[in-house]
Order: C-alpha cells, then structure tokens, then sequence
C-alpha cells in the first residue's frame, strides 16, 4: 500500500564525481487524524465493521542524487513519492461496505550528507533533508447490497514540510558501485489545512473541532545500491 518514488537533482558547480542511488524503503506513517476519523466513521455505521488495514509499514522504492563525497561533505537533492492507506469493511451473503482512506505525496527538497572513511571500503556517517510534501487525501466509500451499487468519493489536498535525519552506511564494492543503508526519522514541521479539490473554500475537521492534518512523521528504512560517475574530464 505504501510506494515510494525518487529522483535527485545535485550542484554540478560544487561536485566532480556523482551518485546516484537506487533503493529499496521501509516507511511508517503516523496519521493520527486519519486514525480518529476512521474510529469516528466505524462508530457511526450501525453495523459492525472490521478493520483491514490502519497506514501499515509499507515497502516503496526511490533515487537519491548525491555529489562528491570523497571531500566527505555532499550535496544533493530528492524527490519522493509516497502512499499509504487504511480500511474498515464487512461483508455477508447480503452486500458488503468498504471505507477506504488512501493518501499519497510527491515530496522534494534538498538533501545533505557527511560520510567517514572506515578502512578501505567501509564509511558511515549521517545525513539530513529539508523536504516539501504536497499531498492528497481521498475518501472512498462503497456500498453493494442485493446487487444494487452505491459509491462516493471526497478528495482532499495539502502541504506540509519535514525534515528527515539518516544514519548512513556505505560499502564500497568497486570504484564505481556500492551498497548503501540508511536508518532515520523523518519529522513533521508545518502543514496547511486539506482543502477539498472541488471548493478551494472549504477544508476538512476532525471529529469534535479542528482542521485535519496528515502526519508522515515515521521511520525510513533504506536499502540500496550506489553508481559513481566521475564528471572531470578524461585527458
């Protein structure tokens, strides 16, 4: 359920070698508000629903874009996209309901990296990223009882910033490729209030008061591979 896409772009000014590096994430989500509308919705249906999913750790996958890290300090940049979702549900030999809440992101922002030579081919270090999230919410609900189809969807926006701190390290297995993990926490900081995409004036509020947010606070876990392109010039 949850996807995670990269790209990056680097200061080609303030580097001579390139990284990019291709990767394989585990990602949690929090979405509290998400959680309490969700509980709020299963109370008000007069009929028991379960729950199947409620925003699990997912896999996805991504590229960072990195610059010369043999002056141990790189720059570079990212760009992700993420989803994530839960449902409640029920079904008999009469119909079944199924209430989905589906969220995705396209996050982008600058990304900053200090690694420590360890030996011939082992370096660790950390790294941080300043991230821009512009997000979606959908509400999807359905209804079939004796063969007769009922459906709705509501769809929502916003954007929230973060910011995302990694231990890293890295395995270099030829000069020109390496293993790469990072482990971190990614922290939310501002977001705006989730609009409806139909009326720009109107917004969403969780149960009891208050504009709903979608939190992406959580643990990034990356495994992957890292290519080097020399950018000097052969002579």
């Amino acid at each position: 359920m949850l996807t995670c896409v990269g790209i990056g772009h680097v200061g080609w000014s303030q580097s001579n070698v390139l990284h990019i590096e291709p990767t394989l994430s585990f990602n949690s989500v929090t979405m509290d508000d998400m959680k309490v509308i969700l509980s709020a919705t299963q109370d008000e249906i007069p009929i028991e629903l379960q729950t199947i999913d409620n925003f699990p750790t997912y896999w996805g996958f991504g590229i960072e874009v990195v610059g010369n890290e043999e002056d141990r300090f790189s720059f570079g940049g990212i760009l992700h996209y993420n989803s994530s979702g839960a449902r409640i549900s029920s079904a008999d030999y009469s119909g079944s309901i199924n209430y989905d809440i589906l969220v995705n992101r396209v996050v982008l922002g600058p990304t900053f990296r200090f690694m420590e030579p360890i030996g011939d081919r082992y370096a660790m270090g950390v790294s941080g990223s300043i991230l821009g999230s512009f997000s979606n919410l959908n509400f999807q609900y359905r209804l079939s009882i004796l063969g007769q189809n009922e459906s709705s969807l509501n769809r929502f926006s916003s954007f929230s910033g973060q910011i995302r701190l990694n231990w890293v390290n890295r395995y270099q297995v030829t000069p020109g490729f390496y293993f790469i993990g990072q482990l971190g926490y990614e922290f939310d900081a501002i977001s705006t209030k989730l609009k409806f995409k139909t009326d720009r004036n109107a917004w969403l509020l969780k149960p009891g008061g208050g504009n709903a947010r979608l939190d992406w606070s959580g643990v990034r876990l990356q495994l992957g591979i890292g290519i080097t392109f020399d950018l000097e010039p052969s002579e």
